[in-house]
């Protein structure tokens, strides 16, 4: 099927993760590499997604912005934009696991330009992890305190700052912080913790009366530590996920760096704010929130491995449980916690898609959101399917019952080794064409010996047995876009070597 229609989305999604059930990783990322260039050539040749759209309720919000269809209405499950967004998020992941951060970051967020204010794909749980394995610190930072009002249609929310509106945001900005900060925020854990106070852990937005103008500013040493005290009073079920992720046992004594060393990870996790963390969880996401920390842990847990990282850590947490000691400070912390409990958030929209989001979305399964699962697996065109089964088959033409009935497992593993059986032989065709070339080359260097001629170099040769190796560069990219071999040398030959006039020749 692919050798007939080789940029058919679809396809080249349910080929490429048989592929990558097999093992065959690079086989993998060649199709989602050309899935990307199938997408791409699909935009207009002065199209830019990320350029501002210039109208609109945000003119400043790119350009790319798509319409989704409503949530749960009978358009969602035929919607054909499924298939561009599963090949995106597919290839960011992709890119991920190659250790091609930026670039994955990159692509991330073009799926969110075209997707927020709401987020089907789920990749608000990954962008902030990019951010830290790329090392664009600064660029999570301006997302932390912009994207919310910066929203094409920003809903009215208590909270506008993604450290108050999603787990691992929070949790992410506090560790970036602490590497902006650099060795001063370890230097004296103690003492900094101490200049710590209840205001600054608690968000301006959920303090029963605005802090004065004239507060002073916390030192910069202490702000990474604010923030993550912020983020343990919020979300403080992310603490055991997160734990787990960097391989933390339990009942082992604390991090060496940590001024409190008379108290374990076991016993912090019986006092507040971990203890009785449901009575404060909120009330519209709460199953949202739950999902997204125990991501977290997998995704980002190996980043807070480390005793520095692990002290810093285990302090900001006792150092909260100690506030918690105070009767008065923990009515003020409680009261912050109610009423984000029964907040609405400016992400809502977004929010409400993770209510079916599946922890293998970014495991190794890297399963595709249920609304784009449901989308792909309707029965294909009746003609496209009869098309596939014969072609996976190699016999005659099935019609459109008998193609219904065969299994879709059966057919998909036949398409699979129909795409094989056409790739070797390809390469096949493509070492005779090299073995005929050096052939002719040694014969002509015999008869030149013979004639008493100095022979002619064996790395051009003229005539037309040195065009067969003349173009093998540009063939085997033509070669990798799925088009024969063959008739891509034939292609280049005709149009002197420009790619894209021999891909638009093949094409027509």
């Amino acid at each position: 099927f692919l050798s007939q229609e080789p940029f058919c989305i679809e396809a080249l999604l349910v080929v490429a993760d048989l592929l990558r059930g097999q093992g065959d990783h690079e086989a993998y990322f060649k199709l989602m590499r050309r899935l990307v260039y199938s997408i791409e050539c699909s935009f207009e040749a002065g199209f830019s997604p990320f350029a501002p759209s210039r109208f609109g309720p945000n003119p400043e919000w790119p350009r790319v912005g798509l319409h989704l269809p409503e949530r749960g209405s009978e358009e969602e499950s035929t919607w054909p934009g499924w298939a561009w967004l599963a090949g995106l998020s597919q290839y960011m992941l992709a890119l991920t696991s190659r250790g091609l951060h930026l670039t994955a970051q990159q692509v991330c967020k073009l799926v969110l330009a075209m997707t927020l204010p709401r987020d089907p794909m789920h990749l608000l749980i990954c962008l902030d992890a990019l951010c830290l394995r790329s090392s664009r610190l600064d660029f999570l930072f301006r997302l932390v305190r912009d994207l919310v009002p910066d929203l094409p249609t920003p809903e009215k929310g208590l909270c506008r700052t993604l450290d108050c509106l999603l787990p691992n945001f929070a949790f992410s900005n506090a560790l970036a912080l602490r590497r902006k900060a650099g060795s001063a925020a370890d230097s004296d854990l103690a003492a900094t913790l101490n200049l710590i106070s209840v205001s600054d852990v608690i968000p301006p937005e959920l303090q029963a009366s605005p802090p004065p103008s004239a507060a002073s500013e916390l030192e910069p040493e202490a702000l990474p530590l604010a923030a993550l005290m912020r983020a343990l009073l919020l979300f403080p079920q992310v603490l055991v996920p997160l734990l787990e992720g960097a391989a933390v046992q339990m009942d082992a004594r604390p991090p060496q760096g940590s001024p409190y060393q008379q108290v374990t990870w076991r016993e912090l996790l019986t006092g507040q704010p971990f203890a009785g963390a449901n009575t404060y969880r909120h009330k519209q996401h709460y199953l949202a929130y739950a999902l997204m920390s125990g991501a977290y842990g997998a995704i980002c847990g190996p980043l807070w491995r480390g005793d520095a990282t692990l002290s810093w850590l285990h302090g900001a947490a006792v150092r909260l449980q100690q506030m918690f000691g105070s009767s008065l400070f923990a009515q003020e912390l409680n009261d912050a916690r109610e009423r984000w409990r029964d907040a609405t958030t400016a992400l809502d929209p977004a929010l409400q898609d993770y209510s079916t989001f599946n922890l293998a979305e970014v495991g190794p399964e890297r399963l595709l959101p249920r609304v784009v699962q449901q989308a792909l697996e309707r029965p294909l065109h009746e003609e496209r399917m009869a098309s596939f089964a014969a072609g996976a088959a190699g016999g005659d033409r099935i019609l459109p019952d008998a193609a219904a009935a065969v299994d879709e497992d059966e057919l998909l593993r036949r398409a699979l080794e129909a795409s094989q059986r056409e790739q070797e032989a390809s390469e096949r065709r493509r070492l005779v064409e090299e073995q005929d070339a050096e052939y002719h080359a040694s014969l002509q260097a015999d008869r030149a010996r013979e004639n008493g001629l100095q022979p002619a170099s064996t790395d051009v040769v003229d005539g037309a047995e040195g065009k067969v190796d003349q173009f093998d560069e540009e063939v085997s990219q033509l070669a990798a876009m799925g088009f024969d071999a063959a008739a891509a040398r034939s292609a280049l030959q005709a149009c002197g070597g420009n790619i894209a006039a021999a891909a638009d020749r093949l094409l027509a």
